[in-house]
C-alpha cells in the first residue's frame, strides 16, 4: 500500500478496488500461474511459449512480439 500511496494513488480508493472479487480473482490467477512455471521474480513475460525473464528492456521485448508475429516463435 505504501508504494501505491508513493505512486500518487489513492489509498481508501486503492484499497476498495482490491477489496472486489475480480481483481482478487485476477491477482490469484496471476500468482498461480507464476508459481506453476516457478517464475520467482519480477518483471517475467511469456512471449509463445518462451519465458522471458528480467527486465529486457522495450527493445528486446518488442523484437520477440514481432517474431511471434512474423513466424509463431520468439525467435525466428
Amino acid at each position: 500500500m505504501a508504494s501505491a500511496v508513493k505512486a500518487g494513488l489513492d489509498e481508501a480508493k486503492v484499497k476498495e478496488m482490491a477489496a472486489k472479487p475480480e481483481v482478487a480473482a485476477a491477482i490469484n490467477q496471476s500468482y498461480d500461474l507464476a508459481h506453476k512455471l516457478a517464475i520467482n521474480g519480477t518483471p517475467a513475460y511469456i512471449v509463445g511459449d518462451e519465458l522471458v525473464f528480467g527486465a529486457v528492456g522495450f527493445s528486446e521485448l518488442n523484437r520477440k512480439i514481432e517474431a511471434m508475429r512474423a513466424c509463431g516463435k520468439a525467435t525466428c
